[in-house]
């Protein structure tokens, strides 16, 4: 745990170095959560050792593999913020298409960003997205995913392959 905690230092370092971004992380762990925020960006990337708690079992945990990328033979794939920021600018682009509401506040929304490898080897990030400041303020979004069952364009994901660069099953919850 130590060590990861040293590697995503020192990687964030380089990053800002190379960057010359102001990008402010943190780093939540066990789970090896990175909170990270750009001047309009704000978001969570999800360590491999995420989990989630069954809405019907709160002492069952389940695999987020088997549940987001419904895919066993699934790999969890740690993404950097660089990566997020762009897939960031692509989702604008996507979303504006579909939904004036969503690409008229996308900066508004926090992320929660999920990478996996599918067993075709193409590379998969699930995109969380919610526009509540309840949520935003008691600050669980930074260790569990946020599911909500209802909500209008408040919440939203979608998943985009980082290999065909593509974005696909879009969700938006019903009002």
């Amino acid at each position: 745990m130590k060590i990861e905690k040293i590697f995503f230092t020192v990687f964030f370092v380089f990053l800002k170095i190379l960057t010359n971004a102001q990008i402010k992380t943190e780093i939540i762990l066990p789970d090896s959560n990175l909170v990270f925020k750009t001047g309009n960006i704000e978001g969570v990337i999800l360590g491999k050792k995420f989990k989630f708690r069954s809405q019907l079992d709160s002492n069952y945990e389940k695999n987020p593999l088997h549940v987001i990328a419904n895919d066993f033979n699934a790999k969890s794939y740690m993404l950097s913020p660089s990566t997020a920021i762009r897939i960031e600018s692509e989702l604008k682009q996507f979303i504006k298409e579909r939904d004036s509401f969503i690409a008229n506040n996308l900066n508004s929304y926090i992320k929660q960003y999920y990478g996996y490898m599918t067993s075709n080897k193409d590379t998969i990030v699930y995109i969380n997205c919610f526009y509540d400041s309840k949520i935003e303020n008691e600050g669980y979004w930074k260790r569990k995913i946020v599911f909500v069952y209802d909500g209008w364009h408040y919440f939203f994901n979608i998943k985009y392959n980082l290999t065909r660069k593509i974005f696909f099953d879009l969700w938006i919850n019903p009002g």
